[in-house]
């Protein structure tokens, strides 16, 4: 995906909001968060900007994928990461995570419900699952009807 859309671009091609978001989707599913911000920053760059609902849930995704994957390292990896003061504690892409919600706040974009799943993907994966839980309850509240 990515080869395509890199020659796309040197064809002159101007990506759509659609092809950028299916970019940090395609990163989200294979652990690549500093691929995934830089797409988020290409758009600035290129004048699309606030980015799409889509591109903020799927690097919300993004980050869920590096905690994911952090969960499953050795421990010769992690000693190996942290040689290079790459952090290796899955909770460390929690603030990550936090702040794409503050992003798109800072745009005015309101979270959606998938922007919501996302945060709770990341805190599960992270192992924080009161943390969860209590975004969780918080949405709820938020959505109950008036009077329950």
């Amino acid at each position: 995906a990515w080869d395509a859309f890199t020659a796309g671009r040197l064809h002159g091609i101007t990506p759509t909001p659609a092809a950028y978001a299916a970019m940090i989707q395609a990163c989200a599913l294979d652990d690549e968060v500093e691929r995934a911000e830089r797409v988020v920053s290409d758009m600035q760059s290129a004048g699309i900007w606030p980015p799409p609902a889509a591109c903020w849930d799927n690097l919300l995704f993004a980050y869920a994928s590096r905690a994911t994957a952090l969960t499953r390292l050795t421990d010769q990896e992690k000693f190996s990461m942290r040689r290079h003061n790459v952090p290796t504690a899955p909770a460390s892409v929690v603030d990550d995570a936090v702040s794409v919600l503050r992003r798109m706040g800072a745009e005015g974009l309101a979270a959606s419900a998938s922007t919501h799943l996302g945060l709770l993907r990341v805190l599960a994966a992270a192992g924080q699952a009161r943390r969860a839980q209590a975004v969780l309850a918080a949405l709820l509240h938020a959505r109950a009807p008036v009077g329950e």
